[in-house]
């Protein structure tokens, strides 16, 4: 923006750079990982560069434009990566609980016996008291 200057897109690319390089090191990872700089070093950086030197319509046609080498091209594909990598995490983490679930399916019953066992001592133990008001 022309009054603010690059203060807030840098800060937003900052937290943005270091979010993306905290995904991991995996094959999915760096596939988003390089989809993101492609993102920021060209596409954003040739934004910057065409406002700053004051192209506003070519900052605007690569910001917005949906072809490739535009940002909303490249975006796309970084978008596309990260939902890759997302679907790929809830696969593992359900196939995780999956095995948990199997490993906890026997003890079911488990929970109700412990409430009838603490149903139980409560009225036993209530009913001595109840006695000592006869």
């Amino acid at each position: 923006m022309p009054d603010t200057g690059t203060i807030a897109l840098d800060k937003a690319m900052n937290l943005a750079a270091a979010e993306v390089g905290a995904l991991g090191t995996g094959a999915g990872e760096q596939a988003a990982v390089q989809r993101w700089h492609q993102v920021e070093k060209v596409d954003l950086a040739a934004v910057v560069s065409d406002v700053n030197s004051g192209d506003t319509a070519t900052a605007l046609e690569v910001d917005t434009g949906t072809a490739r080498g535009q940002e909303a091209f490249d975006f796309y594909y970084y978008d596309l990566e990260l939902t890759q990598l997302s679907d790929q995490r809830l696969t593992a983490f359900e196939t995780a609980m999956s095995a948990a679930r199997d490993d906890l399916s026997g003890w079911s019953w488990l929970p109700w016996v412990l409430i009838g066992v603490a149903l139980t001592g409560l009225v036993l133990g209530v009913r001595p008291r109840f006695a000592e008001y006869r």
